[in-house]
């Protein structure tokens, strides 16, 4: 009886100091081949052991894998450049803000050509307007209309009502600040009365 107690202790004892050595090596054998705790990125793990929710994993050198801890809503990932670690942005270059209702732009934005025209603002309008009959002459009548914001420096694209089928809308431009000239095509010798409703406007501003 007293040996096999003794037997027990024994083997409780080097159980115990074979865990107390792995802790302490942290390390473990598989194959022949020691992986550290936690595994490292060089062994294929990513020789981390803690996360909080939200963590991304990047490349900090070229054999370690960090973490990026998760920030604020509405923050969106960047690139630092070749060989410079990612990070989160409110404002990325060239950009002010990044809220639902404004995207502004801190610099022009060049879009295609060989020396092509930059562009510093876009803008949407949807006024509600209504055009007066034209003259009883075949010909354009042209309307102004006040549409606030709008400048001289604005080309418009226009989407409006279904047009009246005699004097659709046919040109639009920007004759002076916050002012929206429609040309309207009468194509009878009868007074026509153009179509009321929401004119869709997008402004580029150059």
């Amino acid at each position: 009886m007293g040996r096999n107690v003794s037997i027990r202790r024994l083997t409780l004892g080097l159980v115990t100091l074979v865990l107390v050595m792995l802790a302490t090596l942290g390390a473990v054998t598989q194959r022949g081949v020691n992986f550290a705790n936690p595994v490292l990125a060089t062994q294929g793990g990513t020789g981390q052991s803690v996360y909080a929710v939200g963590d991304l994993l990047y490349a900090s050198t070229t054999t370690a894998l960090s973490k990026l801890a998760d920030v604020a809503t509405g923050q969106v990932l960047i690139s630092g450049g070749v060989g410079v670690a990612p990070a989160w942005s409110g404002a990325p270059s060239g950009l002010t803000s990044l809220s639902a209702a404004t995207l502004t732009a801190t610099t022009s934005a060049t879009i295609g050509g060989a020396t092509p025209t930059a562009i510093t603002n876009i803008r949407v309008y949807a006024p509600s307007l209504t055009p007066a009959a034209t003259p009883i002459a075949i010909g354009i009548d042209e309307q102004a209309f006040t549409v606030t914001g709008l400048t001289t420096a604005d080309k418009v694209f226009v989407n409006g009502p279904a047009p009246t089928a005699l004097c659709p809308a046919v040109t639009f431009r920007v004759s002076v600040a916050n002012t929206l000239a429609i040309g309207f095509s009468d194509l009878t010798a009868a007074a026509c009365t153009p179509a009321a409703g929401t004119y869709n406007i997008v402004a580029i501003r150059s």
